[in-house]
């Protein structure tokens, strides 16, 4: 790849296709640095996630990469929250040009609020200790003829 806008076909189908197959919780985002950090959002899909939108600028994430203080490939599963307090699962794998120079950013961040808020409500049901608990060694028979092994 040269540039991110020569591939911008691509990468628009690319997007439409994962939120088309993820649904509305997963925002996916293309960041193209030329077009000046500040503004480097250049396609999205389900952006009420960040409440960004095209013209945006990118994260600090991103600033780490341009500035020399990461020189990861990509950064997988990691979690963050958003101001307005959504918690998220984020990737993100930066893209680099055939001569190695990274020109953006394709990034996905997965809305987790609802299942984290379904872990917390399924363990206040579950008694305090559970993990800690010693399991009996329970049959459960349907006959009692079944029981005659013990």
């Amino acid at each position: 790849m040269k540039t991110i806008e020569s591939e911008m076909p691509f990468f628009q189908n690319l997007l439409k296709m994962l939120k088309n197959q993820f649904g509305d919780d997963s925002e996916f985002i293309l960041h193209d640095w030329s077009k000046g950090y500040d503004h480097s959002i250049v396609a999205i899909e389900n952006g009420h996630i960040t409440n960004r939108k095209i013209g945006d600028c990118g994260s600090n994430l991103g600033l780490e990469v341009i500035r020399g203080t990461t020189t990861s490939d990509m950064k997988c599963n990691y979690v963050t929250r958003t101001r307005d307090g959504k918690m998220l699962t984020s990737s993100t794998m930066y893209l680099k040009a055939d001569n190695g120079e990274t020109l953006g950013a394709l990034c996905i961040n997965t809305d987790i609020s609802k299942a984290v808020e379904l872990k917390e409500y399924f363990e206040a049901q579950l008694p305090d200790g559970i993990n800690n608990k010693v399991i009996e060694d329970e049959f459960f028979a349907t006959d009692v003829a079944d029981l005659l092994i013990f």
